[in-house]
């Protein structure tokens, strides 16, 4: 699963404003994915296509909220200094635009670039998993296009973050939708 992620974000406009260098990405990858997103692997939340292979999503458990100091001990340790302050600021307003109330934080959503598998299918699983159990979908999302391809399951961008060096990068929401079942729409 780590070399899947690997090759899938290694041309990732926020990964590699973190470790530019490709022997710095080689390096410290593996790291970051368990700074960032290691809730998934203890909790076993996560979804990959019925041979495990190609695409790969990973969110942290409703309710679940990041050890921020472990994920800055990871920056301080592994991200060059000209940059380091500004990593910080981006993933501070990471957190600060998240909903306060449980929702589902997908940390990453990757298709091996090896794979002939389209990633969208496993995204409208994901989505369908979501809205059983009534739960929002979270992200932060690295380009303007993958903000277009996440719009296509209800998804909405609840802010735009820049800090310094950094690209433009996305927080979004996709809320669970109203059904007869319930008086009102659940917004996390």
């Amino acid at each position: 699963m780590i070399a899947m992620l690997t090759r899938a974000f290694f041309s990732d406009p926020l990964l590699r404003w973190l470790y530019p260098d490709d022997d710095l990405y080689s390096r410290y990858f593996e790291r970051f994915v368990y700074a960032y997103g290691g809730a998934p692997f203890p909790h076993g939340s996560g979804m990959t296509y019925d041979d495990g292979d190609g695409v790969l999503s990973l969110w942290h458990p409703s309710g679940y909220r990041l050890p921020y100091e472990d994920l800055h001990a990871c920056f301080t340790e592994t991200v060059p200094e000209p940059r380091l302050t500004d990593v910080v600021a981006v993933f501070d307003e990471f957190a600060r635009l998240h909903p306060k109330h449980p929702f589902r934080y997908q940390t990453f959503f990757a298709r091996d670039p090896l794979s002939d598998h389209r990633a969208f299918p496993l995204l409208e699983a994901l989505v369908r998993c979501s809205d059983e159990e009534e739960l929002c979908i979270g992200g932060d999302v690295t380009s303007a296009a993958n903000v277009d391809y996440h719009k296509k399951v209800g998804t909405e961008v609840l802010g735009v973050v820049q800090r310094g060096t950094s690209h433009v990068y996305y927080t979004m929401l996709r809320q669970v939708p109203q059904s007869d079942t319930r008086p009102c729409a659940v917004w996390c």
